[in-house]
């Protein structure tokens, strides 16, 4: 019964051409997607080492930053036909772990600096 509804929902869902606006709604997810895995390795490798995984993350104005970032890059680099590595998620990835990484190295107290 499950499987009956199931197709009969797919078939009208296709019938409506749902699978033509899917492609652009994947299209946007595939370089949105990967600047917030830019942001989490560039966030563990710069500050989130010696830390007690018991204490709660603080919001992180550079991490949104960053990210949108890397998805204006990949969005306009599509735009205008042009990439550094020809893969856009790639493109936003190596963006967003640059961003990230310069606003981190602006927001560090220079006390800290010095231990680190």
């Amino acid at each position: 019964l499950l499987a009956l509804f199931a197709g009969a929902l797919g078939t009208v869902l296709g019938l409506l051409g749902v699978g033509d606006r899917m492609m652009s709604y994947l299209l946007v997810l595939s370089v949105a997607i990967p600047p917030i895995a830019g942001v989490y390795l560039s966030h563990f490798y710069l500050s989130r080492r010696g830390m007690s995984p018991d204490e709660p993350p603080a919001w992180r104005f550079g991490a949104l930053l960053a990210w949108l970032a890397g998805i204006v890059f990949a969005g306009l680099s599509q735009a205008m036909e042009w990439s550094a590595t020809n893969i856009p998620a790639l493109d936003s990835l190596a963006v967003s772990v640059l961003a990230y990484g310069a606003l981190h190295r602006m927001s560090v107290r220079p006390a800290a600096r010095t231990r680190a």
